[in-house]
């Protein structure tokens, strides 16, 4: 169980949590969220879809010094809509961050492996690129530590 297979089940498990998200901007009009581990893939045409988006990226692993069998990973959940409205913009990004932090501490256990540690930490910055509207959550789990091979 490594920080990918963590990364990877959490895209799975946002894609599920925000299957029934609808985007305000018309422009966006039936798209879905994509969720997706790591980066997006690069935009060939200008009708490839880049928001709304969740991407979730390894920030970093620590391993446990006491041996008890526990490292964690931290993971930067990075959300990204459109919204041309000013109005209803700043009211998406905050709402699409609290569906994600609510959907985490319910399910606080991920693919029946990996385990949320602490608070989940979320970032709105005050300056925003509208329209498109940004956010980070941090989220640190627990996965399985290498365990030591010894020669005898």
């Amino acid at each position: 169980m490594t920080p990918q297979h963590l990364a990877m089940a959490m895209a799975d498990f946002l894609a599920d949590a925000h299957k029934d998200f609808v985007p305000s901007d018309p422009k966006l009009h039936g798209r879905a969220i994509q969720c997706v581990p790591g980066y997006l893939k690069e935009r060939t045409r200008q009708e490839d879809a880049a928001f709304p988006h969740i991407a979730i990226r390894i920030n970093q692993v620590h391993d446990d010094a006491d041996a008890r069998g526990e490292s964690t990973a931290t993971l930067h959940i990075i959300i990204g809509t459109y919204c041309t409205d000013n109005e209803d913009g700043w009211l998406e990004i905050v709402n699409l961050v609290e569906s994600t932090r609510q959907a985490m501490l319910k399910h606080r256990t991920i693919d029946n492996k990996y385990r949320l540690q602490g608070a989940v930490d979320a970032t709105i910055p005050s300056e925003q690129p509208r329209p498109v509207w940004v956010a980070v959550i941090t989220a640190t789990y627990t996965i399985k530590d290498i365990r030591e091979e010894l020669q005898y």
